[in-house]
């Protein structure tokens, strides 16, 4: 635990998977804890700048997750964007096989 009692990546879990241990890290943070950790992970990864974008109610556009480790970003929307496309085909393809 680092000093605001979030998960660090070398507590979460094995370093070999570096997504098994962001999921760790994060499976029971609240939203506005999660950039600062998303970050530290991503930045053992080698990347830097890393946003989380959520969708906004009406499912129009990406929003950022707002916190300290965040570079100033805009909201994305969903149409005319390749991250829109990407929620798009992701979100299709989860509720396809929901059934109602």
């Amino acid at each position: 635990m680092d000093d605001l009692g979030l998960p660090s990546p070398s507590t979460a879990a094995s370093p070999a998977d570096p997504r098994r241990s962001l999921l760790c890290a994060l499976h029971l943070l609240s939203a506005d804890q999660m950039t600062p950790v998303v970050a530290e992970h991503a930045r053992g990864l080698g990347l830097h700048d890393t946003v989380i974008y959520l969708i906004d109610y009406e499912q129009l556009a990406l929003v950022p997750l707002p916190g300290s480790a965040v570079p100033p970003c805009h909201a994305l929307s969903v149409d005319g964007t390749v991250a829109g496309l990407a929620f798009r085909r992701v979100a299709g393809q989860a509720n396809a096989g929901s059934i109602r």
